[in-house]
């Protein structure tokens, strides 16, 4: 009878391994996704705040400026450092615009 108990008790400890490690990766990707949301919900903020500041602005000159102000003070605890001016692209290397033009 303790052989049968002791091949129970080995059986449950390999079900309860497997069990375990499902839960607690749900539970991590539950927290991961989040985050996530958060981060995502902080930079549409920050557009948001962005793109009002951009077209609050008169001067055309300062727009990008106004713009990049409010989108840095936006991301509040994220790191902003990262942020910055988007580089010009000329129609010629753009992407799209080549592939508008080919149809």
């Amino acid at each position: 009878m303790s052989r049968r108990r002791h091949a129970e008790q080995g059986a449950v400890l390999v079900e309860m391994a497997l069990v375990v490690t499902f839960l607690s990766l749900v539970v991590f990707g539950i927290i991961s996704f989040g985050i996530l949301l958060g981060y995502r919900q902080n930079l549409t903020q920050a557009a948001t705040e962005g793109a009002r500041a951009a077209s609050v602005q008169r001067d055309p000159t300062k727009q990008k400026d106004a713009a990049l102000v409010a989108a840095t003070s936006a991301l509040g605890e994220l790191d902003h450092r990262s942020v910055r001016r988007p580089r010009p692209v000329s129609p010629a290397r753009c992407p799209t615009c080549s592939r508008a033009r080919a149809t």
